[in-house]
């Protein structure tokens, strides 16, 4: 199914290949972060009601979230906290697919890694938690990634030119 916003978003990173390497490296960033958010979203949607109100519980933290690493806090109360039970049973697949450990060569892992290659090139070094699940801890590089790279100096910006194309790799698996 077609999602308009998400549609706009990659036409975005498309055009902005042409005009410079940091500009497609930040809007590809970009792209992550609404595919991920849409996603989290879709999943807080199909916790059901109940008496403890967790899915609002859920959305009204997002509502006042301040970064990334909030939104990756719902998606694991959402997966694997209390939340979960009370998932709906359409959505009990996608809650499979979504904790389910990665061996390498499966493209959810090596996305994870590259990203974390890409975060050692632009920070210099790696201040990331063992992964523990695949999902939240990309979620926790690109926040980190993102949150960290604009306001290094321009010779560490200038990682942005190698980091491009194996970012928009690993967002185009999705």
């Amino acid at each position: 199914m077609k999602h308009t916003v998400i549609d706009q978003v990659l036409q975005r990173a498309q055009i902005a290949k042409s005009d410079s390497d940091f500009t497609y490296f930040f809007s590809v960033l970009l792209a992550g972060e609404a595919l991920a958010k849409t996603a989290i979203l879709g999943l807080i949607a199909a916790i059901g009601d109940d008496k403890d109100r967790n899915r609002y519980r859920l959305e009204h933290s997002l509502a006042r979230s301040d970064g990334l690493g909030d939104w990756g806090k719902a998606i694991e109360d959402a997966l694997t906290g209390p939340a979960s039970q009370y998932l709906l049973a359409e959505a009990r697949a996608e809650q499979t697919e979504l904790t389910r450990l990665c061996r390498p060569g499966d493209w959810q892992f090596d996305s994870v890694n590259e990203l974390k290659f890409e975060n050692a090139d632009a920070n210099g070094e790696m201040k990331l938690a063992d992964l523990i699940d695949q999902l939240r801890d990309g979620e926790a590089v690109a926040s980190h990634l993102k949150d960290r790279t604009p306001g290094e100096a321009p010779e560490k910006r200038d990682s942005a030119h190698h980091a491009k194309p194996r970012a928009a790799t690993n967002f185009s698996r999705c």
